[in-house]
């Protein structure tokens, strides 16, 4: 996920005549957090990570700058789910952005370590290794079972 906020730089003295993309992407970052709250199941399961923000110098104390941008991920098990969530997340960025007199773009990729892990972690071998492991720590309802989204490390490891 990148987001890109284009506002209008200023003088920190006069913010009234700058549209700050800081600001905006203050608000941005809020709402995506509402995304998974709001929007997906109590029983599905997804993750929405805004992990880094660049706008401006550190050196420019009183500048408003005129962008921002915002990187990101995201995780869900369901197809589905990501479906939703780039939607909404897209709604919301640009109608945020609109509201301060900005304009944001939303750039949504779609990473997948490869099919081989995909196939791989539905195979036969592998359920029955799961099943192997509930038994073994007496979990016997398979609900217990708690998914996790691994890394991209790992599920490439998982592709080999």
């Amino acid at each position: 996920v990148e987001i890109t906020i284009d506002g209008r730089g200023g003088h920190g003295a006069h913010p009234h005549n700058a549209v700050d993309p800081v600001l905006v992407a203050g608000h941005i970052i809020v709402a995506a957090q509402s995304i998974v709250s709001r929007n997906v199941s109590p029983i599905d399961t997804a993750v929405v990570s805004l992990c880094a923000m660049q706008a401006g110098h550190p050196g420019a104390m009183s500048v408003i700058p005129a962008h921002a941008k915002l990187v990101g991920t995201v995780r869900t098990f369901r197809p589905a789910t990501q479906d939703m969530i780039e939607k909404r997340l897209g709604q919301l960025v640009a109608s945020i952005a609109a509201a301060f007199g900005a304009t944001a773009t939303l750039r949504y990729e779609r990473i997948y370590a490869s099919s081989a892990y995909q196939s791989r972690t539905r195979s036969a071998p592998v359920l029955d290794q799961v099943r192997a492991l509930r038994d073994r720590f007496g979990i016997a309802d398979r609900r217990e079972l708690r998914l996790v989204p691994p890394p991209e490390p790992a599920q490439m490891v998982l592709a080999m």
